[in-house]
This record gives C-alpha cells, sequence and structure tokens, in this order.
C-alpha cells in the first residue's frame, strides 16, 4: 500500500478528502488518483516546477497512465522554468506563463471522471507540511476548468512561443 493509499481513502468511499501532512509529494498522490480513474489528462498550475517532477511525468506519460500534460507556471519563477524549457516541452503538450500562484492539478480520465486536486504544494519536492484536498466533484472542477481556460486564453503567454520569439530575435 503505498504513502497517499494510507491517508486517503478510495474516491468512490469519500469523493472529497482533505490533508495536511508532510510525508507525501503532489505527484504521489496524482498517482493515486489515476490508479483509481484510470488513464488520464492533466491540467496543472503551479509556480514553479522541479526536474525531478518533469522527470515523473515523463515516465507516467510513457507507461500511458498520462494521456497529456497542460501547465502554467508563474512569470517570477521563469529564470527556472528556461532552463528546464527542453525538458517541458518534451513532457508538456502545453505550457503557459502567466501571474500565478495557485497549485491546482485537474484530472480528466478517458472514462470521463474528473478529479481536482487543490494543494499548497508546488510542483516540487516539499518536505514540510503541505495542504491537500482532492474533490471529485463536477461542480468544483468545472469551475476551476473555466479560471484556468480564462487565464491561458487571455491572460497568458505561451511559453514555446515566449522562447521561440527571444530565439528568433538573437
Amino acid at each position: 500500500m503505498t504513502k497517499s493509499a494510507k491517508i486517503f481513502q478510495q474516491l468512490d468511499e469519500c469523493p472529497i478528502q482533505a490533508h495536511l501532512v508532510n510525508s507525501l509529494q503532489l505527484l504521489d498522490i496524482v498517482d493515486h488518483v489515476i490508479a483509481q480513474i484510470g488513464p488520464s489528462r492533466l491540467r496543472m498550475t503551479s509556480f514553479s516546477i522541479s526536474e525531478e517532477a518533469l522527470r515523473h511525468l515523463a515516465m507516467a506519460k510513457r507507461n500511458g497512465s498520462v494521456t497529456e500534460v497542460q501547465l502554467a507556471l508563474d512569470f517570477k519563477a521563469t529564470n527556472k522554468t528556461v532552463s528546464l524549457w527542453y525538458f517541458i516541452e518534451a513532457v508538456c503538450d502545453r505550457a503557459d506563463l502567466c501571474e500565478n500562484h495557485s497549485k491546482i492539478v485537474l484530472l480528466e480520465s478517458a472514462s470521463g471522471r474528473r478529479v481536482a486536486i487543490m494543494t499548497s504544494q508546488n510542483l516540487t519536492r516539499g518536505n514540510r507540511n503541505e495542504s491537500y484536498i482532492i474533490a471529485e466533484d463536477p461542480r468544483i472542477f468545472d469551475r476551476l476548468s473555466a479560471d484556468l481556460d480564462d487565464i491561458i486564453n487571455n491572460k497568458s503567454i505561451s511559453l514555446y512561443d515566449l522562447l521561440c520569439r527571444t530565439a528568433e530575435d538573437d
């Protein structure tokens, strides 16, 4: 039994759950949810992302548990983001920069199940107390998805477009 499974119940038993713990990593919780709902498309926001998180996502795409990755990161973390650009481009189907401090994961499985994870943890390793809320509630998922669509469509810039423009200018 994984650490996540020891802390979080099955979604069928408890569709909305919350914990404040220091023994979990966000992507382990994502894996726990995917094990229940099946291969999923991920839409994620974070202030920043680490190479470790990108490796985890690359492996999940390779094994088929993750079918697509969309990522929105904060402008202020651009230096770190730019240093990981090639890795982000290899793993993510879409990556955008925006004014963002939120940390959410929206999982949408091929079977139609939709789960939202809201957390205080960035897509980095944090060995600190972090808050996690998992919700398989269509109202929560739809609200967060609509808000994220608005941010991506109206208040962000594609990381790919930005870096390609910068490369052309050089």
